[in-house]
């Protein structure tokens, strides 16, 4: 008797082991107060208005795009693969998840001639077809 009453406990117990591992690894239902963050989802940039911009001005602009964040950063990149430049936007506001505002002070300086709109967020890069032109 004390043989059958030791292997069931020992069932019991793994049954139990078994079950609350299981319940404990297939949680789907997250709590309301939970944010859930994927890391499927990306910033992008569809259009920046205006498009150009004159050396040694400053530009303000409006950036449209999506999943942009208040930690978003705005460059230009000139794509120019030997001497690679980057201006970096100033007074970035996101005013929601598909438009923000800003400027360019675009140096006197810079190459002319059309620079890739990119954006940056928590270490990663969003790179976009848009292009903004520097012009004299």
């Amino acid at each position: 008797m004390t043989t059958k009453v030791m292997y069931f406990s020992l069932a019991l117990i793994l049954c139990l082991i078994c079950t609350g591992v299981s319940s404990a690894v297939s949680t789907t239902d997250p709590s309301p107060k939970t944010t859930v963050i994927s890391s499927n989802v990306k910033a992008s940039v569809t259009s920046i208005t205006p498009a150009t911009g004159k050396l040694g001005e400053t530009v303000p602009f409006i950036l449209n795009g999506t999943e942009l964040s208040k930690n978003i950063k705005v460059y230009l990149e000139n794509g120019d693969t030997k001497n690679s430049k980057s201006i970096i936007a100033n007074a970035v506001n996101v005013t929601s998840p598909t438009s923000l505002t800003g400027s360019f002070n675009i140096p006197q300086t810079s190459t002319l001639g059309a620079w890739n709109v990119t954006v940056k967020e928590a270490g990663e890069i969003f790179p976009s077809n848009v292009t903004f032109m520097v012009t004299k």
